[in-house]
């Protein structure tokens, strides 16, 4: 049985027959906030992964792998952008096909309350904002960006409470299931889930002299020399290697079984 989100693809995307779908690897970067707002960004963090998780057909990368490479790379950072080369960096590194980002970007409290005759009530409603990033991973690109906000209220009185105690963690809860809302959202996971499965590849060696070589497959990054890529039958591509102290090198091709390529790059004057 199809899940929700590959059949609306299926019904998007016009297929009349029920392909074989690949399952969908996201990786969720921690989140990132101001100092005052970080306790919140591991709950915000837990929850997105739930939430994307939910859709059907997702692995999460796992966290400790993520956090590892987020020190690594220091991605993002707070303003939650990245260019290609770094989203490139990330999936290469994870096996993602598509990357998350969050941000905690605020959570505010209105208290009210009254005092007298002996009694003591109060309210209060809290708000949360975050912002959320997903980028294509293959392609490099920024695919979908927004900001969600959730609220919760409280009531309290000298003799007891009604509400949730964490009220920062419900309305971040809220603010999610508000991004859940958002079929834009959805349908990133379900259009890479909509890919047939591959099996005929095309494996093609890049071994220039020297190595270490950055690798950009149609401008994208795919790591460093030497290197085994695949590439679908029938497909032309531009590979191009680069290394600090030599001019790059850059050719167009048509992989074929058993191709090895192998420049020797020129070193710089």
């Amino acid at each position: 049985m199809l899940t929700r989100a590959a059949l609306l693809s299926v019904l998007l995307l016009g297929f009349t027959g029920v392909p074989s779908f690949a399952q969908v690897r996201v990786a969720v970067t921690p989140f990132e906030a101001e100092h005052s707002l970080q306790r919140y960004t591991p709950y915000a963090r837990g929850e997105l992964e739930n939430l994307i998780m939910s859709f059907g057909n997702v692995a999460i990368v796992e966290r400790a792998r993520m956090d590892e490479m987020n020190k690594e790379l220091s991605f993002g950072q707070m303003s939650g952008m990245a260019d290609a080369k770094e989203v490139a960096k990330f999936g290469k590194m994870s096996g993602a096909n598509i990357l998350v980002t969050g941000s905690v970007l605020k959570v505010d409290a209105e208290k009210k309350g009254f005092s007298g005759f002996g009694i003591s009530t109060g309210s209060s409603q809290t708000t949360a904002t975050i912002r959320v990033r997903a980028y294509n991973v293959e392609k490099g690109t920024l695919v979908y960006s927004t900001t969600a906000s959730g609220s919760t209220a409280s009531f309290r009185t000298s003799i007891g409470s009604m509400g949730k105690s964490d009220e920062a963690s419900a309305a971040i809860e809220e603010a999610m299931k508000n991004l859940a809302k958002d079929e834009k959202f959805r349908v990133i996971f379900a259009s890479i889930a909509s890919t047939p499965l591959q099996t005929a590849k095309i494996r093609t060696e890049v071994a220039p002299v020297p190595e270490n070589c950055d690798i950009e497959i149609n401008g994208v990054y795919q790591g460093s020399t030497p290197a085994t890529l695949d590439f679908a039958p029938g497909t032309t591509v531009t590979i191009k290697l680069s290394k600090a102290g030599y001019l790059p090198w850059e050719k167009t091709v048509a992989p074929a079984a058993g191709m090895r390529i192998a420049p020797e790059l020129e070193k710089k004057r």
